[in-house]
């Protein structure tokens, strides 16, 4: 049975921005799907730095409140960083905040503790089900990544990857899936 979320491939095509930025990108894609087109992986890797990391080394190991500097600053110096501690977790509450500031019905769900690889299978398609992607954190082909899951056929799973800034189709036997998700309600 194929399971297709409303959401063609043409919908989503978003690449990550910065390197390690594929939360951020894929949320973006997400959004982007709903037609939600102002809120970009830059504001959400902003606002994370804003609220989580607030301070960075300059090259000659000066500290610096990231607060002080102008934002697109602030984004030069991380985009080829990694950016500590992300995870879905961090990334979910930024994403209603700057939402409900913006006056959007839609929440960004973030579902966690999913208990084997049949499990997480079965809940991506049941998200599909109800027309909407979902991001999942998986580790195949390119280690662990975040990729927007828009098909299953039961099989394989189709979907964007925004550090290839391409469209995937594998076996599900080539994932291992981690224990949580995203998606939008």
């Amino acid at each position: 049975m194929i399971t297709i979320s409303k959401m063609s491939a043409s919908t989503i095509g978003v690449p990550q921005h910065g390197t390690n930025w594929c939360i951020p990108a894929s949320i973006e894609n997400l959004l982007r799907s709903e037609r939600m087109v102002d809120i970009t992986q830059e504001d959400l890797i902003y606002e994370y730095l804003i609220q989580n990391v607030r301070t960075a080394k300059s090259n000659v190991g000066q500290v610096i409140q990231l607060s002080t500097l102008p934002r697109y600053e602030v984004l030069e110096m991380v985009r080829c960083l990694a950016i500590p501690n992300a995870s879905f977790q961090t990334f979910a509450p930024i994403t209603n905040a700057i939402l409900l500031h913006r006056g959007s019905q839609l929440t960004l769900v973030y579902t966690e503790g999913i208990s084997s690889q049949d499990d997480y299978f079965s809940k991506v398609e049941e998200i599909l089900r109800l027309d909407k992607l979902v991001l999942i954190s998986a580790k195949s082909y390119s280690g662990w990544h975040i990729t927007v899951v828009y098909q299953s056929d039961g099989t394989n799973l189709s979907s964007y990857d925004p550090g290839r800034a391409q469209h995937v189709t594998l076996p599900r036997t080539q994932y291992q899936f981690s224990h949580d998700l995203l998606y939008l309600q």
